[in-house]
């Protein structure tokens, strides 16, 4: 994200070139935040479309793997450990969202906060994460969730189309959209 506009054109020609003499053998990786033909110039998206079409996955907030190894190290580090039963419920307020899951289990285990909506939000370290990942939004994603939260219908535009890729709404039918981190309607 911080680099697009710093790339030089010749670093796609570049690619390009690397890419042709490679046949099949070769492919390119960009992790971003925000999809990459937002980010890049229309000119050099124009002229370089094919690094740019059909091939973007998105990382959904829950891994379950990764997770599972987040509790297990903040666990060891602090010498204490949450039952099955509480690392679901965790996982079910999160969403398994990293940042604000590693927030939630050092607050558990260190201050004996509850696994509860209300009590993890008075805390600072749980707000700082949420409020984060809110910043994170573009103003057409804040205000899509504030609509669900408030019930008001949204219509299918790029920002919801984000927001799903993201895992931050999900759509139980293809009817009725919810906010997967529930705790949104109090940042």
């Amino acid at each position: 994200d911080e680099f697009q506009n710093k790339l030089p054109r010749s670093f796609f020609q570049t690619l390009r070139s690397l890419k042709s003499l490679a046949k099949y053998k070769f492919a390119c990786v960009f992790a971003t935040r925000w999809d990459l033909r937002e980010l890049v110039d229309e000119e050099i998206r124009k002229e370089f479309y094919d690094f740019f079409v059909a091939n973007t996955v998105y990382m959904k907030l829950y891994d379950e793997k990764a997770v599972a190894f987040l509790f297990s190290q903040v666990e060891a580090v602090l010498g204490k450990k949450l039952s099955q039963e509480q690392q679901n419920s965790l996982i079910a307020l999160t969403c398994g969202h990293t940042k604000l899951t590693k927030a939630c289990i050092e607050t558990i285990l260190q201050e004996n906060v509850p696994i509860e909506k209300t009590a993890l939000l008075a805390k600072p370290l749980i707000r700082a994460a949420l409020f984060e990942l809110w910043l994170f939004l573009t103003a057409q994603e804040q205000q899509v969730l504030k609509n669900v939260i408030s019930q008001v219908p949204v219509e299918r535009d790029d920002a919801v189309e984000n927001l799903l890729n993201f895992g931050l709404l999900q759509e139980p039918d293809n009817e009725t959209m919810k906010q997967s981190i529930q705790q949104f309607n109090n940042v």
